[in-house]
């Protein structure tokens, strides 16, 4: 059975581990990046979530993720102000599986 990892501060994902979910705090974006690059070859995990502060200073490497089948990385937005990262991800992501903008507010 695949496990679910999150990636974040523990002030926001604290909470996850009630839901059996592998919590790895990290403090700054560096420790996130490394965290996330530790799944790269994981085989255990199907999903690893990041929270958007963090994911926000790493697209390269979720970019990377992206073109492998396990662990799909998803951005988790916070309780902050969100930056609209994962709008302009599935924006993009529509882009290719469409060859249009179906998501235009036109």
């Amino acid at each position: 059975m695949y496990k679910i990892a999150i990636i974040g501060n523990k002030e926001i994902i604290s909470l996850f581990n009630l839901f059996s979910f592998n919590c790895h705090y990290v403090d700054d974006a560096q420790q996130a990046r490394e965290k996330l690059l530790s799944f790269k070859k994981d085989e255990e995990h199907a999903v690893v979530f990041i929270t958007e502060n963090y994911a926000e200073k790493m697209l390269d490497v979720i970019e990377e993720f992206s073109h492998q089948v396990l662990p799909s990385v998803i951005i988790l937005p916070t309780n902050v102000e969100s930056s609209g990262i994962n709008n302009e991800r599935l924006k993009n992501l529509a882009i290719k599986a469409v060859g249009a903008d179906v998501m235009s507010e036109k």
